[in-house]
């Protein structure tokens, strides 16, 4: 799956917790919310810059070839946001953590 990400310009995918492995990628996505959990992470993903949210209310054809389109004309920008959504470093940060550290950014 990393490589397959690492080798994509733009992911669909739901708004769950594989978004933070595209922002660490700096990929930029349109997320479709599936969940009701998801609804806070894409709604501030899409806040952000970093994706574009859909609800599966919403999902057809049209309105997704629209968002595809929206996305082409900001890939750069949208990728350097998703790129500054995190370090990097999450498992890092977490053995810290554990390892009694206090939380660096």
């Amino acid at each position: 799956m990393a490589q397959l990400m690492a080798d994509s310009d733009l992911a669909i995918s739901a708004a769950g917790a594989t978004s933070w492995e595209r922002c660490c990628l700096g990929l930029p996505s349109i997320l479709v919310v599936v969940a009701e959990n998801q609804r806070l992470v894409g709604r501030n993903l899409d806040l952000f810059g970093a994706a574009l949210q859909i609800g599966t209310a919403e999902i057809d054809g049209e309105l997704l070839s629209e968002r595809i389109g929206i996305v082409e004309k900001k890939i750069k920008s949208m990728s350097d946001a998703s790129a500054n959504v995190t370090s990097g470093r999450g498992s890092a940060l977490v053995l810290h953590y554990l390892m009694g550290g206090a939380y660096e950014r």
